[in-house]
């Protein structure tokens, strides 16, 4: 009867035993698996992500970052959306994070469902740089970009050392500014009205004035309710294309002073815009990731400004260099 019960017992515990062993082996191939898969040989892979894929400041942008890419022996690949669709963001942030790469560069756009992703993706062991347009509430590793309230001031000094002489100035923009955007005037009027005395008024678009070219329409309105403005500032490149095509059509274009943020095609007709180094973001952008990987004096600097310069038709003026 012992025997027996001695018997039972040992067949118990290869009962038990077994199925465990096979667990373990299970997880035992699959962690080889995902070694193999991230082997030391395997190449680097860098996710890019941006809002507006073929643009002026892209091609800028990933021309900086393909460069320090191939020096550091990284892949770099190209997401994003060709029209500023956050959907086609977080979808794309989702393709990165199930792929496993090894770090993401993305640019923020104020949304929750993107900020989600960023910290889903960090979370999971990939880290995140925003670059451009910061997401300082995530998990984000880094920023690199401009300083737009700087930028804003460096605008609003530009204006004054030429025009001080204007009691008013008008900015172009959309309804609901960005924090980018918001940053830019909040610049400009410390200078131009804080210092200055210089009444900034703000032409932004509504509902009321339709949907068919919002800006443009605020531009007309503008112009109509202050017949004697003559010098209009652009928060970005898009409302500064806008309101050239409003004067085009109903003033001769020599009678106005106009200055944008960002690059244009139609720079000719700019007296003067506030650029942001595009190159020196990818590079940026690159390197700080390489430093993260390779853990190399961490913690990474969290915020990273680039140049912001003053650039006139015929001329390009270092303002700041940091």
């Amino acid at each position: 009867m012992k025997a027996l019960k001695v018997l039972l017992f040992v067949i118990a515990i290869f009962i038990i035993f077994i199925p465990f062993y096979h667990l373990n082996a299970s997880y035992q191939e699959v962690g080889k698996l995902l070694e193999g898969s991230k082997s030391e040989d395997s190449p680097t892979r860098i996710a890019i992500i941006y809002p507006e894929l073929g643009s002026y400041s892209w091609k800028q942008i990933v021309q900086g970052a393909m460069q320090q890419a191939q020096e550091n022996e990284m892949i770099l690949e190209v997401r994003g959306s060709y029209n500023g669709n956050v959907e086609e963001m977080v979808k794309e942030m989702n393709v990165s994070i199930a792929s496993n790469v090894d770090g993401i560069l993305v640019m923020g756009m104020d949304d929750a469902n993107l900020n989600k992703e960023i910290d889903k993706a960090v979370m999971r062991g990939i880290p995140v740089i925003t670059f451009m347009n910061d997401a300082p509430t995530t998990f984000r590793k880094a920023y690199v970009g401009p300083d737009y309230y700087e930028a804003g001031i460096v605008m609003g000094q530009l204006i004054a050392e030429q025009y001080s002489q204007r009691d008013r100035v008008g900015i172009i923009g959309e309804s609901q500014l960005t924090n980018i955007e918001q940053m830019k005037v909040n610049g400009i009027k410390k200078v131009l009205k804080s210092e200055y005395g210089v009444e900034v008024v703000e032409g932004l678009t509504s509902e009321q004035l339709g949907v068919l070219n919002p800006v443009q329409r605020a531009t007309n309105a503008m112009l109509n309710r202050y017949p004697k403005l003559d010098l209009l500032i652009g928060v970005n490149a898009r409302s500064t294309e806008d309101l050239l095509h409003v004067i085009e059509n109903r003033a001769r274009m020599d009678r106005f002073q106009i200055f944008s943020f960002n690059r244009i095609e139609e720079m000719e007709h700019v007296d003067g815009s506030v650029v942001y180094d595009n190159n020196e973001i990818g590079e940026k952008c690159i390197l700080l990731m390489k430093q993260w990987l390779a853990a190399d004096r961490l913690p990474l600097k969290e915020i990273n400004y680039v140049s912001i310069d003053v650039v006139y038709p015929y001329q390009v003026r270092r303002m700041k260099n940091e």
